[in-house]
């Protein structure tokens, strides 16, 4: 189980000093940002499941082809 804490949506608050306009785009590009990285993280979890079953089957065989299990 991860222990971080979920992604927000909303940008982290930021004061505007004076005479600063707010960036109009940033909140798109801030929910891109945060679209990719569930992307990826989503990405690397399947990889990693296919790996682990992948090894997981491997260690089986070679334990059923060498191991007095069945004798």
């Amino acid at each position: 189980m991860s222990t971080a804490a979920p992604l927000s949506s909303t940008p982290p608050a930021r004061p505007i000093a004076c005479g600063e306009e707010p960036d109009a785009g940033f909140q798109q590009r801030w929910d891109a940002w945060l679209a990719r990285g569930r992307a990826h993280e989503r990405r690397a979890r399947q990889r990693l499941l296919v790996v682990a079953i992948a090894i997981g089957a491997a260690v089986l065989a070679a334990l059923l082809a060498h191991g007095p299990f069945f004798s």
